[in-house]
């Protein structure tokens, strides 16, 4: 079976080899066109600025310049959105989707309401990966995550089918942890109110561009104990604390059945860019080829610092399309597990 460490390395495929057809005709350029970008996500959030972003940046490295809009179309937990993109969306490249980040794992979570093959989409890069983290206050007793296999903790979650929720019931199911963890918070702010007044003791979930940094300085009152991503960061947000001897929920799995399924809460597509089913390959490299310049282009990334956003580990098409090949290639019963503890 294959692990999430051949998973990495299958990312190293150059992208030039993703596309044939050789140059772009003259015809692949997008003159006169408009650019949708189905957004799967409300209008406000991160999210959102992230697809504001891209729409902002990208048609310059675009033959014709066209414009780029966003469509919003919000539900399902994302599954509109992509369903619309896949059965009903002009397969010509004027209609792309930003889907929800755990995309990946809809076809065998939600089976009946998921009409779409990930693999015949055509994925076109990934601006970044989400990295979250299991953390606790600083008066607990847990200073390593081991110690939470001794001692019960209270984490505090919004809601049963949330990232912060499915990642410490995991590791309760897998490694034995010990989190009690207690739903009904509205927002992820909301658990770390209830941190700081001695309402719970931890939470999962992101420190994303520096959220709760105010808990971190000038002297941490959070300790993370379990990052949960691709690879390990150095820090939870830019200055951030050093958090490099942190290890990865991956790394603590004890066998690889157990580590392929661990891996499924990576949320590797957080900010990917798609496109639909049928797409010529000319007109899938000129996308994908737009997207790289983008990534790298220094307007693009001073306003992405100006906004506080983040690039955790970007992917190109190869590297995105080999991630989601090694995703659906999983065996069945590791997707089974993990659909069985998201549903417990």
């Amino acid at each position: 079976m294959k692990t999430i460490g051949a998973c990495a390395a299958a990312f190293t495929i150059a992208a030039a080899g993703l596309f044939v057809g050789g140059p772009a005709r003259a015809n692949e350029d997008f003159v006169g066109k408009t650019i949708a970008v189905v957004h799967t996500g409300g209008v406000a959030g991160t999210f959102a600025v992230y697809s504001r972003l891209l729409i902002n940046h990208m048609p310059k490295y675009l033959p014709g310049r066209p414009a780029m809009i966003l469509q919003f179309v919000p539900g399902g937990g994302g599954i509109v959105g992509a369903n619309f993109l896949y059965n009903a969306a002009p397969k010509d490249g004027t209609h792309l989707l930003m889907p929800t980040p755990g995309i990946e794992l809809t076809p065998f979570l939600y089976r009946d309401s998921a009409k779409y093959d990930l693999t015949k989409m055509v994925w076109l890069g990934n601006m970044t990966q989400a990295q979250s983290f299991v953390s606790v206050w600083h008066t607990t007793s847990v200073k390593v995550w081991q110690d939470a296999r001794q001692h019960e903790l209270l984490m505090g979650a919004t809601g049963r089918g949330s990232e912060e929720f499915i990642s410490l019931h995991q590791m309760n199911s897998v490694l034995g942890t010990k989190f009690k963890i207690i739903t009904g918070y509205k927002g992820i702010s909301e658990v770390d109110q209830a941190m700081e007044i001695g309402e719970v003791q931890g939470r999962g979930g992101g420190w994303t561009g520096g959220r709760g940094r105010h808990l971190f300085e000038p002297n941490p009152r959070v300790r993370i104990i379990v990052q949960i991503g691709t690879k390990r960061l150095n820090e939870p947000f830019p200055n951030g604390p050093d958090i490099s001897n942190v290890p990865l929920l991956t790394e603590l799995a004890t066998n690889d059945e157990d580590r392929q399924l661990l891996a499924l809460q990576s949320r590797v597509l957080s900010r990917a860019l798609v496109g639909p089913p049928g797409l010529s390959p000319a007109r899938a490299k000129i996308l994908a080829d737009a997207f790289d310049k983008m990534m790298v282009d220094p307007e693009f990334r001073a306003e992405a610092a100006k906004l506080n956003l983040e690039f955790i580990n970007p992917m190109n098409a190869a590297e995105t399309t080999a991630y989601v090949k090694w995703i659906t290639e999983l065996p069945d019963n590791i997707k089974e597990r993990y659909r069985k503890l998201v549903s417990e």
